[in-house]
């Protein structure tokens, strides 16, 4: 299986080759933080993973693409060039959440966890949403809120014990204090 992924609606445009077979996985990644500069750059970080993987385009499997919640412009960036390659060479389009995205290490560290992933959405607000592991989900995780956009002290938290909150994020980054209120 190998998987070609773009992430371009936070400040970090990034892509990264995923290549698993019998002996294992092996990840080529490209990233740079530049909010302003991704469709400058996203095509050749494509390029540069393909061929440091040595992996032609036709041979990749499934490429992702970061859905949002983030930047609009970002949204469409990614999305297009996703579309355009998978368009030409004939290949499907998944898309993935980025609060999910966040989410999903923090909570395979710990199952018991309850992640709040948060981005900075600039003008003093954030994206944010309460994630949890589920075994039945498809990719195995459970949105105990819906993402939401708000200004980061009325992130509304409601987690009871034992489960631990996890926070990640560029809005945590920019606003901790604030959401922890």
């Amino acid at each position: 299986m190998i998987i070609l992924a773009i992430e371009t609606v936070t400040e970090c445009c990034s892509v990264c080759v995923l290549t698993t077979d019998s002996s294992g996985e092996q990840a080529t990644s490209r990233h740079e933080i530049n909010p302003t500069g991704h469709s400058k750059v996203v095509l050749d970080m494509v390029s540069d993973c393909l061929k440091e993987a040595g992996v032609q385009l036709g041979e990749v499997d499934l490429i992702a693409v970061d859905s949002g919640p983030g930047s609009f412009t970002g949204l469409r960036i990614g999305i297009g060039v996703a579309q355009g390659l998978a368009y030409g060479a004939g290949k499907k389009v998944a898309v993935v959440s980025s609060l999910e995205a966040l989410a999903l290490p923090l909570i395979e560290q710990d199952p018991e966890s309850v992640a709040l992933p948060a981005i900075d959405a600039r003008m003093g607000q954030v994206y944010w949403s309460l994630i949890c592991r589920n075994n039945e989900s498809a990719i195995g995780l459970k949105q105990l809120s819906e993402p939401a956009v708000s200004y980061p002290a009325d992130v509304t938290v409601s987690v009871s014990a034992p489960n631990t909150l996890v926070g990640v994020g560029s809005g945590w980054d920019a606003y901790a204090h604030e959401i922890q209120q």
